[in-house]
């Protein structure tokens, strides 16, 4: 199977080798800050029909009594209330993760 590139830009005049310089990039890339996706948050019906869920503080405690190291939390919402699903930031050190993985024995030790 042969990979597909697509091109980017408006520009229909560029050729296949300023294309290709233009993807080969020797830097790695981030997201800034750090943001993970939490997924499967519980919500419930409310008697008018609309979704409630933990709110962004609540959710941060709980992930920082989990050992890991939240900046700022951030439930997401649609049409029907909470959508049960949360954006969370973190700083830019590891430190949460690895006190995470290493409480639930989930660390590299325990692994090897």
């Amino acid at each position: 199977m042969e990979k597909q590139t697509f091109p980017v830009g408006d520009s229909k005049a560029e050729t296949s080798s300023e294309m290709k310089q233009q993807n080969d990039c020797s830097e790695e890339k981030f997201v800034w800050p750090w943001v993970g996706l939490v997924a499967n948050i519980p919500t419930e019906v409310e008697k008018t029909g609309r979704r409630v869920g933990k709110s962004g503080a609540t959710l941060r405690d709980e992930l920082t009594l989990k050992g890991f190291n939240p900046t700022r939390v951030q439930p997401t919402w649609n049409f029907k209330g909470h959508s049960g699903f949360a954006l969370v930031e973190f700083s830019k050190d590891f430190e949460g993760f690895e006190r995470s993985y290493e409480s639930d024995r989930h660390g590299k030790r325990d692994w090897e």
